[in-house]
Formats: C-alpha cells, sequence, structure tokens
C-alpha cells in the first residue's frame, strides 16, 4: 500500500491501528494518551497481533515520500455486520461477559469516519491519534445497555478464565483502559457526534428491529 501511495504521488498515508496496542493488562484509573508506551514486544498467543500492530505503525512513520498517520481506533460499532452478529448474540444471550471485566473504549462508525477524513487533512507526519469516544465503559454495562435496548434479557456473567478456551476475546474482554481523545480533538479539530455508548445504542437498536 505504501508503495502504491508513493506511486500514484500520495503524500499523507492514514493506516488503521487500534488503542489495544497499549497493551492486554489492566491500566488502572490512569487516563492513556498518545504519549504512553505503544506496541511493547510481548510473548504468548497475543504476540502476532502485538507485532502487526507495531509493525503497521512503524512502516508508516519510517516511509519516505509520504506523511505517515496512524490512528488508534477503538472498538467500532453501528451499522455494520460486526454490530448486527453482536446482537443477535445478546438477543440469544450467547454472548457472556466477565464478572466486573475491564473498561473498553468505543467508536461510532460514522465518528470513526469522520476522524480518518480528519485525519487525511489535517494530520501530523509522524504522528498517532486516538480516535475513541468521550466515555470508557465496562463491558457488561456496555452489554446490558445493549441488551435492553434490543429487548433481551442481561447477559451472563462469568469467571473470566472460563473465556480462556477463545483467548482474544479474554484478553479483549479482561483488559481495562480508559484512553483519551484529546489529541484529536485538539490538533485534527474532531470531536465524536455519538459522543457516549448512550447515545449510540439507541441508533443500534433503532437500526436492528
Amino acid at each position: 500500500m505504501l508503495a502504491a501511495a508513493r506511486a500514484v504521488g500520495a503524500h499523507r498515508f492514514v493506516t488503521q491501528s487500534i488503542v489495544l496496542g497499549y497493551g492486554y493488562r489492566d491500566h488502572g484509573p490512569r487516563v492513556i494518551s498518545e504519549d504512553a508506551p505503544f506496541a511493547e514486544p510481548v510473548g504468548g498467543k497475543l504476540g502476532e497481533a502485538v507485532a502487526a500492530i507495531r509493525a503497521t505503525e512503524e512502516q508508516v512513520f519510517a516511509a519516505d515520500e509520504v506523511e505517515g498517520v496512524a490512528l488508534r481506533y477503538g472498538f467500532f460499532y453501528g451499522q455494520d455486520r460486526m454490530t448486527n452478529m453482536i446482537v443477535n448474540l445478546v438477543r440469544k444471550r450467547r454472548l457472556p461477559v466477565p464478572s466486573g471485566g475491564g473498561y473498553a473504549n468505543f467508536i461510532y462508525l460514522e465518528d470513526a469516519a469522520a476522524a480518518t477524513v480528519a485525519a487525511l487533512e489535517k494530520g501530523r507526519a509522524g504522528q498517532a491519534y486516538n480516535i475513541v469516544d468521550d466515555e470508557p465503559v465496562r463491558w457488561g454495562d456496555y452489554l446490558d445497555t445493549l441488551a435492553a435496548a434490543v429487548g433481551a434479557r442481561r447477559p451472563w456473567r462469568v469467571r473470566s478464565w472460563m473465556l480462556r478456551p477463545i483467548p482474544y476475546a479474554h484478553a479483549m474482554m479482561t483488559t481495562s483502559m480508559r484512553v483519551s481523545n484529546a489529541k484529536a480533538k485538539r490538533e485534527l479539530g474532531w470531536a465524536p457526534a455519538v459522543p457516549t455508548y448512550r447515545e449510540g445504542i439507541p441508533l443500534v437498536a433503532r437500526a436492528t428491529r
């Protein structure tokens, strides 16, 4: 893709990254900005995923003749196939969540698209931007709100170790972080039109009736 960008004379290249690059672990109450360590090498089953995140950003930042920008998105949701799949699982009560669970960072799809356009126009070379909404939320609270909005029962609560047979789901739903979007607001002139899951989930529910 970088070679193609050079071939057509593009001067800016925006790549998709993800906030999970800050680390699959409990980050505690601190707010995470783009200055935090990112995509540090790790072993185990998550090693390849983290290495891919790191390689994507490094290649773009180091590219010659192209201004590289990375957008570290939160979890997408909106009117799309993946969200529809999650809604169906919630309706059938087939998506358990770990008791307590970690804080996740979401972004409504249309807001993610608007941030991408803003980055193409205003992003600074060699910079990463967190593209998340204004309020981190526990997985349980997010899915409880979704279940109520679509008329389903509350998702099952399970011990976190019960999700270990699905390694990525276990890692994702037990990771806890509170990510800041202040830099994107300040430098890109962007802000989410759907600021929290409380406004976004009703939009999802109406679209999936």
